[in-house]
């Protein structure tokens, strides 16, 4: 089914679309388990604990089920705006500790 899928595309010179319709596909699924995608923007990456911190946080807002709810990251440094070039080292430098601060020091929670 899905060769004969690709091969329509392909005939129809439509190959250039497969990604928007994996896309398509992926959120009618995640639409029919209950799934939602949130969009975050942050301006250090995230690692991968943060990134199950901020799904979780999120969760318990939405009295959702923590496995329902999942990010899309994407990094933006231009989010935090500063016309000082010495703040925005300043800033740089504490984004850059904060990134590899302990999730547990960044829940709230001391150890």
């Amino acid at each position: 089914m899905v060769r004969n899928f690709l091969h329509i595309l392909a005939e129809r010179d439509r190959l250039a679309q497969v990604p928007g319709i994996a896309e398509a596909l992926r959120d009618l699924i995640n639409r029919r388990r209950g799934i939602i995608t949130a969009e975050v923007t942050t301006a250090v990456a995230l690692d991968a604990e943060m990134q199950r911190l901020v799904a979780q946080r999120l969760a318990n807002y939405l009295n959702r089920d923590p496995d329902k709810v999942t990010i899309s990251s994407r990094v933006d440094p231009a989010i935090i705006a500063v016309s000082s070039p010495e703040l925005a080292t300043g800033l740089s430098t504490t984004a850059s500790a904060a990134a590899r601060a302990p999730a547990a020091t960044l829940a709230g929670t001391t150890r």
